[in-house]
């Protein structure tokens, strides 16, 4: 998930819909504290009422990219044990996932094209849905591509340091070669430095 940089707002609906997807199939554990490990590592993270995707790579304890967006479904447990997402008040299931997938390939495939709305066309006929399927898929589809990502990726880049112009240790801003920018780092970041930098109720960091 992290061997490829992410140029676009499609690579993280998917990204999104694959860690959807292992929630909904039960593919996760449940941690007090993020555990360290020498394989990639994908953490779901509660801060100030909302869910952040914290994305490690293989390479503990000196992580070179640790990549940071947001997640765009509610999530809630109804009971012990058990796992629910949410979307305005549509329950999200692997259905729902595989309507959405659909969409988006139909949208965003090279080949095709579609406007959105010959999109959802098309896959209501694939997957024999109803109208009101229509009306999720059309809501869903729009919510998701404007939903903030709050995407930031910290990088310990060795291979391209330039100096001021590139450090070793930085923080990528927004994905867009359009939008993005970077920030230095006087040293090497771990997970935690990254989850204080990001919780509202811990003392702000200041840029000099």
């Amino acid at each position: 998930m992290i061997d490829f940089r992410i140029k676009d707002k499609i690579q993280i609906i998917k990204v999104w819909l694959e860690i959807a997807e292992k929630l909904l199939n039960y593919e996760y554990t449940e941690k007090n504290d993020i555990p360290l490990c020498s394989n990639e590592l994908v953490c779901l993270v509660k801060q100030n009422y909302y869910w952040r995707l914290y994305i490690l790579d293989k390479f503990y304890p000196e992580h070179r990219k640790i990549i940071v967006m947001s997640f765009p479904f509610y999530i809630y447990f109804p009971e012990l044990g058990n796992i629910m997402l949410k979307f305005q008040d549509k329950v999200i299931r692997n259905r729902e996932i595989s309507m959405i997938r659909s969409t988006l390939e139909y949208t965003f495939n090279d080949r095709l094209r579609l406007p959105l709305y010959d999109s959802i066309i098309e896959v209501l006929n694939d997957m024999e849905l109803q109208d009101e399927d229509a009306i999720f898929l059309n809501d869903i589809m729009l919510w998701l591509l404007s939903f903030n990502d709050g995407y930031i990726r910290y990088d310990y880049d060795f291979e391209h340091e330039n100096g001021s112009i590139h450090p070793l240790y930085h923080l990528d801003i927004f994905f867009s070669n359009y939008a993005t920018f970077k920030i230095g780092l006087a040293r090497r970041y771990q997970i935690n430095d990254l989850l204080d930098l990001l919780d509202q109720e811990k003392s702000c960091k200041y840029l000099n």
